[in-house]
């Protein structure tokens, strides 16, 4: 009786450490998935591998690799247009922008602050964003971390952006938007991008310009 006793005991333990072996496979089979392969770690606690291959599907360059150039600087974008949109807005003309990338303020390896140019009477105004960047050589691309609120609605829409330093600026600099969330049940929120958007703008002079 003993022996049938233990023998039942000893077929418990093994279903046990087999279940337990699973789980740990299928937890690193979800850690797998959810890493970006060439892009930092952090990234993927907001965008996933199939947000970056559907912007390389519609054409944005995105420079993958551990040795991006230093980004820091002032830039400033005078000719951007939106080149893809799923709500098809394709050849709307965006007002100009300045942008700046400075030091990390504690998230990410930079930080991103921007804001519409005065003149044009348009205030659109973002500081503090936190950014991660990939590349190689002069090319790379910023993956930022936003949350922000328009007129009540409430949203989370990273950006990405991609070009190559040059000695005049950020040559072939391009931005996309995805909208990852929002409260679509508030009449706020109407008029944002739907969940899972994307849009691309590109300067159309080649060259965000250092100020």
């Amino acid at each position: 009786m003993k022996h049938g006793m233990w023998f039942v005991f000893a077929l418990l333990m093994i279903s046990a450490f087999l279940f337990a072996c699973d789980e740990a496979e299928d937890s690193l089979k979800d850690a797998v998935e959810e890493w970006i392969e060439g892009v930092p770690d952090d990234v993927s606690d907001f965008l996933d591998e199939d947000d970056i291959k559907e912007l390389e599907e519609l054409g944005m360059d995105i420079h993958t690799g551990e040795n991006p150039p230093a980004v820091f600087g002032d830039y400033y974008l005078d000719s951007l247009v939106v080149e893809y949109d799923t709500a098809g807005n394709q050849g709307l003309q965006i007002v100009p922008y300045d942008w700046h990338y400075t030091a990390p303020g504690g998230r990410g390896d930079l930080t991103c602050s921007y804001e519409s140019d005065a003149t044009t009477g348009m205030e659109d105004v973002a500081s503090g964003l936190a950014g991660w960047t990939s590349g190689e050589g002069n090319c790379f691309t910023v993956y930022l971390d936003f949350e922000g609120n328009a007129n009540g609605c409430e949203y989370k829409m990273p950006m990405v952006q991609s070009g190559c330093l040059t000695d005049e600026g950020i040559a072939d600099f391009t931005i996309a938007y995805v909208m990852k969330d929002k409260d679509e049940l508030n009449p706020a929120c109407l008029s944002m991008m739907p969940i899972d958007a994307k849009r691309i703008t590109v300067e159309t002079d080649k060259l965000a310009e250092s100020k």
